[in-house]
């Protein structure tokens, strides 16, 4: 088989060709049939047909060419007016994301690009009390730190009043081109979570104030602000609207502490109190509020159509009263967290469970056990709806209001008063 005489490689060669393999890596090869054809025969036309058919192919090829180019076409233009591209302003000086070229390859993007420019930082010097071990009240400072944006030209600025308090010592306004202004708290209510600051600057770029009652779950939304302090200020983050009209109950007192929310994916954490939560447009829907602190990915926004009127009147004449009816209840979200067997049925308007001696509401004659249904002649479904209606009227003007009574549908009308 191999002479003596053979070289080492001469032996090696002589052997692979008596196993008749080649001299390949250890790693097996395949090969890939092509697909068979449907069928095996070729149809050859006739001469006088050829001619014939291959016009009727062409011209079918052409339509079908058309066709194409005008699907291509449409789809193209619906895409383009998908990304949003640049920044224009609208009517009431505030920043709109438009969508018909540039460079931004998605919504989140162009976005990030315009709205932060408007988005504050908010630093207040506040003194907290508190009580020590001997009961004695204590009080010390300390600096609370969050996010805001601005609303007007003249600079105006909206933030969470938990970020401010009612009196804080100071505040101190950043914003994105690195100015610093002293800022002058000119209204705030704990009990929205609302605060407004007045800053001396001009020119500068506010927000459009958006629609915060036509939401759809799963629509994109993007949360900017300053979390864990002014070292990450004006970060971008995006999500969903994972749910609407949420309601947030204290899990010690069984109290509800804050009703008709937005809730989002979109990561919101400390320092972004106050801040923006804005659709697609860079329009904001809502505030950024709370967070879980058991859960990740699970954030809230205020509507922001509840403060629509408040930010006008307070502009306008530096106050906003409340507007009540003199009523205490539970819409249909609410509800599920009280155990009343009264409300197990109770899935629209508003219950009321107590109305105030010489209210508005008793001198239109409402009762406890009533459910109001419609306010203005718009439907009541949330308590947030119901606020939002009454805070965009005036003190003294007057409201229809229907209600049903047991089985009976009741027309009355009342008239706003401020509160006491």
């Amino acid at each position: 088989m191999f002479d003596n005489n053979d070289s080492i490689e001469e032996q090696r060669r002589k052997h692979f060709e008596n196993l008749n393999l080649e001299d390949t890596p250890s790693t097996p090869s395949y090969t890939y049939e092509p697909t068979p054809p449907p069928s095996s025969e070729v149809s050859v036309p006739k001469k006088n047909d050829k001619k014939p058919k291959t016009f009727l192919i062409a011209l079918f090829g052409a339509i079908v060419g058309a066709l194409i180019a005008i699907v291509v076409g449409i789809l193209l233009l619906n895409y383009t007016n998908l990304i949003p591209i640049r920044t224009s302003y609208n009517s009431s000086g505030g920043t709109v994301v438009n969508f018909d070229g540039g460079d931004a390859t998605s919504s989140v993007e162009a976005v990030a690009q315009v709205v932060p420019n408007s988005v504050v930082g908010v630093s207040c010097s506040v003194v907290t009390t508190g009580t020590n071990l001997f009961g004695q009240e204590t009080q010390s400072q300390g600096t609370s730190i969050g996010s805001g944006f601005f609303v007007t030209e003249d600079g105006y600025i909206v933030t969470n009043q938990h970020v401010t308090t009612d009196s804080p010592q100071s505040i101190s306004i950043s914003t994105a081109d690195n100015h610093e202004y002293e800022g002058k708290l000119i209204w705030s209510d704990s009990s929205l979570d609302l605060a407004i600051i007045k800053v001396d600057a001009h020119g500068v770029q506010p927000l459009t104030l958006g629609d915060s009652d036509n939401l759809s779950v799963g629509a994109t939304v993007i949360a900017i602000g300053n979390p864990l302090g002014l070292n990450y200020s004006r970060t971008v983050t995006s999500g969903i609207i994972s749910a609407i009209d949420r309601t947030l109950v204290n899990s010690q007192t069984g109290k509800i502490t804050a009703e008709g929310l937005i809730q989002t994916d979109a990561a919101i954490n400390q320092g972004n109190s106050g801040g923006p939560l804005v659709n697609v447009k860079g329009e904001v829907i809502g505030i950024n509020t709370y967070k879980s602190s058991v859960a990740e990915g699970i954030g809230f926004a205020i509507p922001i159509n509840l403060f629509k009127p408040i930010i006008a009147e307070v502009i306008e004449s530096g106050n906003f009263e409340p507007r009540l009816i003199g009523v205490t209840g539970y819409d249909p979200e609410q509800a599920k967290y009280i155990l009343n067997d009264q409300l197990k049925n109770f899935n629209e308007g508003f219950y009321i469970v107590s109305v105030t001696d010489g209210s508005a509401a008793q001198k239109a004659g409402l009762q406890e056990g009533d459910i109001i249904k419609t306010i203005d002649g718009k439907n009541i479904n949330t308590l947030i709806q119901m606020r939002t209606i009454l805070y965009n009227h005036k003190i003294g003007d007057k409201l229809k209001v229907t209600y049903q009574r047991g089985d009976q549908t009741i027309d009355t009308e009342l008239t706003l008063e401020k509160s006491s």
